[in-house]
């Protein structure tokens, strides 16, 4: 999951890692003085951006792997299109390295036109 990091010196931080809710957080490192004589710092960690890493369901496995076996581009958009919430292809799941549909479908205009039209605000 080092991909996840902005910066080779941020930190992973596996912070829940229950069955229903799996989230990783990206923190930097960073210290603060707290005397005036610049004694005693103290270290602590920012978060960055935290990913919630979703455990996938047969119905969302089968779905993806329908567009993997898709012959056309055509056959891709109709599944996509078909999807009557479009919430599946957002989720990140450890099965495609801790990312998402949307980055995979990114080289196709139309399916992204299709996931981030107004109608999924």
């Amino acid at each position: 999951m080092n991909f996840l990091k902005v910066d080779p010196s941020n930190y992973l931080l596996f912070a829940c890692a229950k069955q229903d809710k799996r989230e990783v957080q990206i923190q930097q490192e960073f210290s603060r003085s707290e005397g005036k004589d610049g004694g005693d710092d103290e270290t602590d960690f920012e978060k960055i951006y935290n990913v919630k890493i979703w455990a996938i369901t047969l119905r969302e496995l089968l779905l993806f792997n329908s567009i993997y076996l898709a012959k056309t581009l055509s056959n891709i958009i109709e599944l996509v299109t078909d999807q009557p919430n479009p919430s599946v292809f957002y989720k990140s799941f450890l099965e495609f390295d801790g990312s998402n549909m949307v980055s995979i479908l990114s080289f196709d205009s139309r399916s992204m036109e299709y996931l981030l039209s107004d109608e999924f605000e």
